[in-house]
């Protein structure tokens, strides 16, 4: 039986070391950007057919908003310094590398909840261009569903490029992010001065992956000076707006030849510092709010379906705005009087329907987990790990209730001490002992034998010159001493190594074929010993299942990162139309796209696994 662990439990069992203003950075950073969604949306209606724009191109001057707002550099400097410690959780427990547990580990949230989007907007689109429905936000709306979903292919790659990036932030430390740094700013220089095509788009792995670096360098506590990660943030976007090419807004906009955005430039880089080092500031204050036993129980809430209400939020934005066309009622100009008069509104009804949607859809992004047992349950001792069982064996506790008595109960360490003190007179060291005793020729002790065979074999008694020769032999070093004599007859007495059984055995040895050949693996595989199984080549070893769930990993997070990119680019509209976008380098559609997502989440689930220490 499992049971989903309500948000005052995971409260109450929150470790004291936890760094808690992390979680509440993923929250703030999420939320943000999803009432900037919500009120950015500039939705208007012409002759029955509906049209999304931007706020800020009808508004230019409120672009300066976005350099507080573009929080996305914030959660993805959040995911680092998260990453960083789940990896090395994993890898100490694993003893080793632990690729595709990892993986796995950071993807159930986020892939799971991800795929249902998917698979729900996919049958609706479908369903919906079958049947040849068609209303005013239709189509705008299987678009604009799917364009959040770039966050998600970043997320992935971020992810997927934690081990190697970490071991190079082990290695170079802050170097690492300046070698990151430098392409992004080597990608613009190429991009805006020599004009090279397609470069532009390495940003999306530079630029990300850099800020995603600072999370690494926040785990390890060297982010030290946030005022001057700030300063120097501001300034450089600063100067790259005013003198580059650079526009001054951090998010895309509605047809504009260069974006900050899409894909990512310098300047958007410089803004992520600004921010690092804004929050990194403000680290103290958030820590005391989060030390609130209510602030906190809220801030668990809120990070159990984040990335739900993420998925779901503009469909909720979108279902408002399709109920006020179907009611009939006016839209107001973007940027009115009228228009912020609706604000509010607008804003708690689509609060409202995503509060719907995430108690539908909550389940995918937080699975069960296996209820607890009680101490005296049956069960109890198979869902414990080794680790525990160990303490629980080793260390002295009350006999509990039922009829089968403690392992540490008084009786049994009672007759314990009792076999450890008393000579058991059935041992095998004894069995040995009493029979040589038995097969022994006489009772006497080897000393009294070795008198006796004198007293027998001397014809009389010693003459006072044979007395001096015998005082000379038992002196003088004698390759056949007493003691040597004695350890010669143990000898003799004692079972011969090359014993009739023995010297079978040796012979089965010498003609039997190599425990190591192939022939003798296929024709007597019973006749090995365990040591010679054990050492025997084994063709599915731990390094060989760990390179290859390794590698299937890795295939499976590179297929859902290009599905989920390309989907945000085609949407779901163009899913019998043949629409197609060109995702880098190649043309992707809509099903091709939800394909490659599908079958990379099922290999990332399949290959990873929880490790198991070498």
């Amino acid at each position: 039986m499992a049971t989903t662990p309500t948000a005052r439990d995971l409260a109450a069992a929150t470790p004291v070391g936890r760094d808690r203003t992390i979680d509440l950075l993923r929250v703030v950073s999420l939320g943000t950007v999803v009432l900037g969604h919500w009120l950015m949306a500039a939705v208007t209606a012409d002759h029955g057919r509906a049209e999304v724009g931007n706020l800020l191109a009808v508004e230019p001057g409120l672009q300066l908003l976005t350099w507080v707002l573009q929080v996305m550099p914030v959660f993805f400097f959040v995911g680092g310094f998260s990453h960083a410690l789940s990896y090395r959780s994993l890898t100490r427990r694993a003893g080793g590398p632990a690729y595709a547990a990892f993986l796995r580990a950071r993807l159930q949230r986020l892939l799971r909840p991800t795929m249902l989007f998917i698979a729900v907007w996919g049958v609706g689109a479908l369903a919906v261009q079958l049947l040849g429905g068609d209303g005013p936000l239709t189509d705008v709306a299987a678009r604009l569903v799917a364009q959040p979903l770039w966050f998600i292919g970043i997320y992935l790659a971020m992810v997927a490029f934690t081990p190697p990036l970490l071991r190079l932030h082990e290695r170079c430390g802050w170097g690492a992010f300046a070698a990151l740094a430098g392409a992004a700013a080597g990608v613009d220089v190429l991009r805006f001065a020599a004009g090279v095509p397609y470069v532009e788009f390495l940003n999306f792995a530079f630029v990300w992956l850099a800020v995603h670096q600072l999370g690494f360098l926040r785990a390890d506590g060297r982010l030290r000076r946030p005022a001057v990660l700030a300063a120097v943030g501001m300034a450089g976007a600063a100067g790259l707006v005013a003198l580059g090419p650079y526009p001054l807004s951090m998010v895309g906009m509605p047809g504009e030849r260069i974006s900050n955005m899409a894909p990512p430039t310098f300047a958007l880089l410089c803004h992520g510092l600004w921010l690092v080092g804004a929050v990194e500031l403000l680290r103290r204050p958030m820590a005391r709010l989060v030390a609130r036993p209510r602030v906190w129980r809220a801030v668990v809430a809120a990070n159990g379906i984040a990335m739900t209400a993420f998925l779901w939020h503009l469909t909720a934005m979108l279902g408002v705005y399709g109920a006020l066309l179907a009611l009939g009622v006016p839209l107001p100009a973007p940027a009115s009087a009228a228009w912020w008069a609706q604000v509010p509104l607008r804003i708690a009804a689509a609060a409202l329907v995503t509060a719907l949607l995430v108690a539908v859809f909550r389940k995918a992004e937080a699975p069960a987990v296996p209820k607890r047992v009680s101490p005296t349950h049956p069960r109890e001792a198979a869902g414990r790990s080794g680790a525990l069982r160990d303490v629980k064996r080793s260390s002295p506790s009350r006999p509990r209730g039922g009829t089968a008595p403690h392992p540490e109960s008084p009786a049994q360490r009672i007759r314990s001490a009792q076999r450890e003190t008393a000579p058991h007179p059935e041992s095998p060291a004894q069995r040995i002992r009493s029979a040589q005793r038995e097969t022994a020729p006489h009772p006497e002790s080897p000393a009294q034998r070795i008198r006796s065979a004198q007293r027998e074999t001397a014809p009389h008694p010693e003459s006072p010159a044979q007395g001096v020769r015998s005082a000379q032999r038992e002196t003088a070093p004698h390759p056949e001493s007493p003691a040597q004599r004695i350890r010669s007859a143990q000898r003799e007495t004692a079972p011969h190594p090359e014993s009739p059984a023995q010297g079978v055995r040796s012979a089965q040895r010498e003609t039997a074929p190599h425990p190591e050949s192939p022939a003798h693996r296929e024709t007597a595989p019973y006749s090995e010993t365990p040591a010679q199984r054990e050492t025997a080549p084994n063709p599915e070893s731990p390094a060989q299942r760990n390179r290859a769930t390794t590698a299937a990993a890795a295939t499976g997070v590179t297929l859902a990162l290009l599905g989920v990119l390309g989907l945000s680019m085609v949407g779901f509209a163009g899913l019998l139309e043949g629409r197609t976008a060109v995702l880098v380098a190649f043309r992707v559609t809509a099903p091709a796209a939800v394909l490659m997502a599908a079958v990379g989440w099922l290999l990332v689930e399949a290959a990873g696994g929880t490790p198991r220490r070498r």
